[in-house]
């Protein structure tokens, strides 16, 4: 009898014990998962570098994502990234952004963290204004709406107008029509709020319509100053590359016909 109840007892305790290792395990994973979350954030922070290039009439830069670009297009890579022909222009790099954020990742063979730090860091104070802009969408909705209720007020006169003339014309009385509004104006109550319900559906789908067509307008608008800030720094930094003795030269290979076999030095 004692036999038995040692038994019971040691086979209590054994699993008790495999209980304990298990919880130790256990915790000692999560330890380990929350040190590697806490590095791969460190990592996310940390922003990568760009070079920036022109594309010209003369000199016409591809993107590998829309391949033809328009003169005075800025073409962007990262610094790191060896392979010149690896441009993408900024045009589709901050469209990918705002609208793909999968696709984001993945460009580049996935080898970089794409961020914009280095990007805006080089960009005017307005394109500055419209980023923080577009990456509220609050502040969006916020605008629209402020737009919407200053344009109803500002033209309340003419749908009053409008509205009385509506009361006094003949399709408002149309025998018709008179039936459809006399039926929803005396419908019971559970059916005047499912009409309200529906009419505030559709009233805030037409609303987020107007906001996405704002955002896409915000964004062209961004993608449209980076670009002229870019290529502002881009000529900015070309003319400091060519002064000498506080004289500025001009580059022979810069203004040679890529064509012609032989060029003079200046």
């Amino acid at each position: 009898m004692h036999t038995k109840i040692e038994r019971y007892i040691t086979n209590q305790l054994i699993k008790l014990a495999s209980e304990i290792l298990n919880i130790e395990n256990k915790i000692k994973k999560r330890k380990k998962e929350k040190i590697e979350n806490k590095n791969n954030s460190n990592n996310v922070k940390e922003y990568i570098k760009w070079n920036f290039y022109l594309s010209k009439k003369d000199k016409p830069l591809k993107c590998f994502v829309y391949v033809d670009v328009p003169d005075g297009t800025v073409m962007v890579k990262p610094r790191e990234m060896e392979e010149n022909y690896f441009l993408i222009s900024i045009n589709a790099l901050n469209d990918i952004k705002r609208n793909n954020q999968d696709i984001l990742k993945n460009i580049f063979f996935k080898k970089f963290n794409i961020t914009f730090d280095h990007i805006y860091n080089n960009c005017s104070f307005l394109t500055l204004i419209v980023n923080k802009i577009i990456n509220k969408q609050y502040i969006i909705d916020t605008i629209t709406l402020t737009s919407l209720l200053s344009s109803f007020y500002l033209t309340r006169n003419f749908f009053y107008q409008a509205f009385l003339q509506l009361l006094s014309s003949e399709i408002i009385w149309n025998p018709y029509i008179y039936n459809i509004w006399c039926n929803l104006y005396h419908t019971t109550l559970p059916l005047k709020l499912f009409m309200i319900k529906q009419t505030y559906s559709y009233s805030n789908i037409l609303f987020n319509y107007i906001t996405q067509y704002v955002r896409s307008k915000l964004i062209k608008l961004e993608t449209k100053l980076i670009n002229n800030s870019l290529k502002k720094k881009i000529l900015i930094d070309t003319i400091k590359d060519n002064i000498y003795d506080k004289n500025l030269y001009t580059i022979a290979t810069d203004s040679c016909d890529k064509y012609e076999d032989e060029f003079y030095y200046i």
